[in-house]
């Protein structure tokens, strides 16, 4: 070896030697007034719950680290029986929301003093036997993902699709009505984990976009096929950009037909106008045709963009996309997957059209 090479290493050498002392020069802080301070958050909120005093904890545990200085502490004066370690990592200090942090410290204290879990808390998310499958996961999993496993094992024998499951990002959310829908769906149509995590990015956007979209009657290849589609329309919204104009003086209208007293029957029909580059690209996906091309003539006047809508008791559609010029006449009408105007919309239109002196062409 090189004396040059010899020389690096024992300088590198010193310099560990030198950066150990200096931690070993730290002052420690003090343990009980550490302790004291971990106790009350341990306590905060739960005091009523505890079944023995700080004061007699014989504090022979050997860290400073304050995790695991509140799970022993907690292990003191809350438990009476073991703990699952999933429920147990609520007391180590992993960032969680301030109400969720709450209830898996409820959740941790039922099962600490011997009490049905699922009778106290679980009961309006999970079943009894998915509760007995979060308490005895078959493998170490987080707080999530043994609920999501629980969750699987509803709908599959298969240990190894539920791990997959509980893995993947249907875990990221609560259980909720539709992302259980989600868990059952790939439970009937398994596919790998990074295609489940791609597929609920796009679920995701869509139940976004609408709560009432479910996946009853799809297939794997439908869902691919629509994820294609997601995936485009991103790529073309990025490409038309953000830009926003003024846009036609023209207000924004709307109606309602059917009777008052029968709301159920009621349909409320609005034409509002397209301002942003954004909304265009949105206005072009949803209704499959090319108006998100319109961008630089409504930027520079020459034309204007409008969206007609209906809302019934269904919830809102989209129906038709209008494209008027500068004169304030309707020259373009396309419904989706450019469809002709229908004799309903169309009357609806011409109602539109008296009201703020606007021509339709071919009217």
């Amino acid at each position: 070896m090189s004396s040059k090479r010899i020389q690096q290493r024992q300088a590198a050498e010193r310099e560990r030697i030198a950066r150990y002392d200096a931690v070993l020069k730290q002052p420690r802080p003090a343990q009980g007034s550490c302790v004291a301070a971990i106790a009350r958050e341990v306590l905060r909120g739960f005091n009523r719950n505890a079944i023995r005093e700080v004061s007699d904890w014989p504090a022979r545990i050997k860290t400073r680290d304050a995790g695991r200085i509140a799970l022993a502490l907690a292990r003191h004066v809350f438990a009476i029986y073991p703990v699952p370690p999933h429920l147990e990592r609520v007391w180590l200090g992993e960032p969680l929301d301030p109400a969720e942090r709450t209830r898996r410290k409820t959740w941790y204290i039922e099962v600490a003093q011997g009490r049905s879990l699922y009778r106290s808390c679980t009961s309006d998310v999970l079943s009894r036997k998915e509760t007995h499958r979060f308490l005895a996961p078959p493998v170490s999993l987080s707080f999530r993902e043994a609920l999501w496993h629980a969750v699987a094992r509803s709908y599959t024998d298969d240990l190894g699709l539920a791990l997959r499951i509980a893995r993947s990002k249907v875990a990221r959310d609560a259980v909720t009505p539709f992302w259980r829908e989600v868990a059952r769906f790939f439970c009937a149509h398994p596919t790998d984990l990074t295609e489940i995590d791609d597929l609920c990015d796009y679920l995701d956007a869509r139940h976004a976009r609408s709560a009432a979209y479910s996946l009853k009657g799809r297939t794997l290849g439908s869902l691919r096929a629509q994820m294609a589609q997601w995936h485009r329309d991103l790529a073309r919204t990025r490409r038309v950009g953000e830009g926003q104009w003024d846009g036609s003086a023209i207000p924004d209208w709307s109606c309602t037909v059917g009777e008052r007293l029968r709301p159920h029957e009621q349909v409320i029909w609005s034409v509002r106008q397209v301002k942003t580059g954004r909304e265009l690209a949105e206005e072009g996906n949803r209704m499959h045709h090319c108006v998100y091309t319109y961008k630089q003539r409504c930027m520079s006047g020459a034309c204007s963009i409008w969206s007609v809508r209906k809302r019934a008791y269904a919830g809102v559609e989209r129906v038709l996309t209008l494209e008027m010029n500068a004169s304030d006449e309707v020259v373009q009408i396309r419904g989706y997957a450019n469809r002709a105007v229908r004799p309903d919309e169309a009357s609806i239109l011409r109602r539109w059209a008296q009201a703020h002196g606007i021509r339709i062409r071919g009217a």
